[in-house]
This record gives C-alpha cells, sequence and structure tokens, in this order.
C-alpha cells in the first residue's frame, strides 16, 4: 500500500527497528538481542564538543569487543576536529573560514609539525575558473604531490591536472578532462 505517488505508507528497518508511518517522526522499539549501538554526547545538553560511539560486541559473549570511536567537535560549526577510533589512532582536521577542509592529518602523522596527509585549496576567481588544489602526501612523508581540478560555472569538474614526478629534472602533467555533458 502506499500514497498517491507510490510511495510506502509504513517502512521498517530489519537491522535496527525503526519504524516510519507516513510522514510520523520515526520510532524505534527496542532490540531484544541486545546488540545496540550508543552515542553519548558531552556535553549532555547544548552543542556538544565530543561525541563517543560505541557498536555491539562482535561477538555477543565478549564486551570487550566492541568499537568505539570519539569524535571531538567545533562548537561553533559541528564540524569534527579530530577522531579517534577504537585503536587510539587519531585523525586530524583543519577547516578555511568557510568550513571547507583545508588539512587532514591521517594517525601515522603528528598534526603539530608534519605535513598533512592531505592539503586542500580553494581558488575563486573573477574571470578565472574556479579551481581546488589537492596537496596529498607521497609515501616517503617528506613532500606532497598537488593535482589541480578545474570547474566549469556550475562547478562541475571539467579537467584534472596531476604533477608527477620523472627521471632527474623532468616532470610531467597528466591531465583528464570528464565527456562532454
Amino acid at each position: 500500500m502506499g500514497d498517491g505517488y507510490g510511495r510506502p505508507l509504513k517502512v521498517t528497518d530489519l537491522t535496527v527497528n525503526v519504524t516510519a508511518i507516513g510522514d510520523s517522526a520515526p520510532t524505534r522499539a527496542t532490540r531484544t538481542d541486545g546488540r545496540i549501538t550508543t552515542t553519548a554526547y558531552t556535553p549532555a545538553t547544548g552543542i556538544p564538543t565530543k561525541t563517543v560511539t560505541t557498536t555491539p560486541p562482535a561477538d555477543a559473549k565478549d564486551a570487550t569487543t566492541a568499537q568505539t570511536t570519539t569524535t571531538e567537535l567545533d562548537p561553533l560549526r559541528g564540524l569534527p576536529t579530530a577522531t579517534v577510533d577504537t585503536n587510539a589512532k587519531r585523525t586530524t582536521l583543519t577547516y578555511d573560514a568557510l568550513g571547507r577542509a583545508s588539512m587532514v592529518w591521517l594517525p601515522d602523522r603528528r598534526a603539530t609539525s608534519l605535513l598533512p596527509s592531505y592539503q586542500f585549496n580553494y581558488y575563486v576567481e573573477d574571470g578565472k575558473p574556479a579551481t581546488t588544489a589537492i596537496r596529498t602526501l607521497n609515501p616517503e612523508g617528506g613532500t606532497q604531490t598537488v593535482s589541480y581540478t578545474l570547474y566549469d560555472g556550475y562547478l562541475r569538474p571539467r579537467q584534472t591536472q596531476a604533477f608527477h614526478e620523472g627521471p632527474p629534472g623532468a616532470h610531467g602533467v597528466a591531465t583528464a578532462e570528464p565527456p562532454n555533458s
């Protein structure tokens, strides 16, 4: 049974026991198997600055197999500034003044003293195509490789330019253009 547009009026997600009827708010039934993911917010009221999400244990008989992820949030925008996984591996993120990702340090990099794993720059200038520069850390970790993506007036990617190292003293540019659309 559905509405006038053929959409179902009742949907049940069997994986998490959530039921939605029409345009009402979804309701969650308590699971009987105890396999519940929990999210705790700090502070408990107001704008959260940290969330801790814990999954059900992979082995129902062993509570130590539950996975916990902690996310630190920027209180002004609610964007994640760091995530710490179950293995205590920390990923750090920064943003520019417009809230766009600017740098990412993966767990194997210290955010205070090493080049970021990824670095993003955005260029929007009158009379020029909008462009993003993505700098990716090279395998040796001491330098970054840059690629540029140029966008048309509708912000569709039109061309990507990737710079690569060649033999000593030689460098190249590889370009890729999407099919005409």
